[in-house]
């Protein structure tokens, strides 16, 4: 989010190279008034005056395959997700939309999964700390009857596919993001 800011051509010239499909952008959004966000930077610390609504277009033009959109306000709380920050991007985005930031059980994610427009959920704590597994999430979808939008089941199944073993998987993941990104960083000449 913050190198997309800070030079948007970033994003338009990793999708002209790796192609959109690639391109994930990550939004960290805070709530200023009533129904305004604004886009932050550097893992939320720095506000930038951007609309989350218009930043979303934007990062579409630039050729944003997905966006993944974080509340600020939710996040690590466990307290939900944001309901009106999240119907209100899927309104506006036209490309994949990934929603996270709150969640605190499987409750919390069903409500989220009927938005229409929304294709995924990120969650964590969740799972880290065993509050409740993807198979609680899968069975309690089936027993209420709810529709997940999107592609919702494909992303429960490889949320599942990809949920480590150990936590100490966890710090292998992250690691290999972190030398993924530098590697595309450096391929694009960015930092």
């Amino acid at each position: 989010n913050t190198q997309a800011i800070n030079s948007p051509d970033f994003l338009e010239k990793a999708s002209r190279i790796f192609g959109s499909q690639a391109i994930v952008a990550s939004i960290e959004a805070k709530k200023t008034d009533h129904n305004k966000w604004v886009a932050y930077t550097d893992n939320g610390r720095e506000p930038t005056n951007i609309d989350v609504f218009d930043w979303i277009k934007r990062v579409e033009e630039l050729g944003a395959g997905e966006i993944m959109l974080t509340s600020i306000d939710k996040e690590g709380t466990k307290t939900g997700l944001d309901i009106d920050l999240n119907k209100k991007a899927a309104e506006f985005c036209s490309i994949p939309l990934i929603v996270c930031g709150g969640a605190g059980n499987k409750e919390h994610c069903l409500d989220s999964m009927i938005i229409e427009g929304i294709d995924s959920i990120a969650i964590a704590s969740v799972l880290h700390y065993e509050i409740e597994t993807i198979k609680d999430i899968e069975v309690d979808q089936a027993t209420n009857s709810y529709t997940f939008c999107g592609n919702l089941k494909r992303s429960i199944d490889t949320i599942q596919w990809l949920q480590p073993k150990a936590k100490s998987e966890n710090q292998f993941g992250f690691l290999f993001f972190e030398e993924a990104l530098t590697f595309v960083a450096d391929l694009l000449g960015v930092f």
